[in-house]
């Protein structure tokens, strides 16, 4: 039996001179570019982290209240909120969030046929928002998911 001797398909192939770059080359005198690159470096992360963690350009929610409700205002919160639970019809207060920046929404026990309530466990879990004010905007949070809304039609001011 014989055995074949297996062979490198790659192949080792030089490169000319001109086609390899350098970090000399890069930077013109050896490793001056490279420090010059670590003391940018080192001067600027505390400009990026303050940036990301926060800076004074960074907005932030601010629990919120709605204010002058309308009834284009109310159709919207209404809206949204449905959007929020699958398309559920839903029924809110006149009044809600206009006191507190918390909504607590709960499934309605089910029915008998006479009408009274049946007996029994609810096993659903209450659904609860959290209306914030980001910059100019007045945001409702899921908070559950986190996903967020923007109610555009609404006026809000920090609770």
């Amino acid at each position: 039996m014989r055995r074949r001797q297996r062979t490198n398909a790659l192949k080792s192939v030089p490169v000319p001179d001109t086609a390899r770059t350098t970090s000399e080359q890069l930077n013109g005198n050896g490793n001056q570019g490279m420090h010059r690159t670590s003391l940018a470096l080192i001067a600027t992360t505390p400009l990026l982290l303050a940036g990301c963690f926060g800076g004074r350009g960074a907005v932030v929610d601010v629990p919120a209240r709605i204010v002058n409700p309308s009834p284009t205002s109310r159709f919207e919160l209404t809206r949204t909120l449905m959007t929020a639970v699958n398309d559920t019809a839903i029924a809110i207060a006149d009044d809600a969030l206009t006191e507190t920046s918390s909504l607590t929404l709960e499934r309605s026990p089910p029915r008998s046929i006479e009408g009274e309530p049946a007996t029994g466990r609810l096993l659903d879990q209450p659904v609860r928002f959290r209306l914030v004010l980001n910059g100019a905007n007045c945001v409702l949070i899921n908070e559950a998911d986190g996903r967020r809304w923007r109610l555009s039609q609404t006026e809000c001011v920090p609770e």
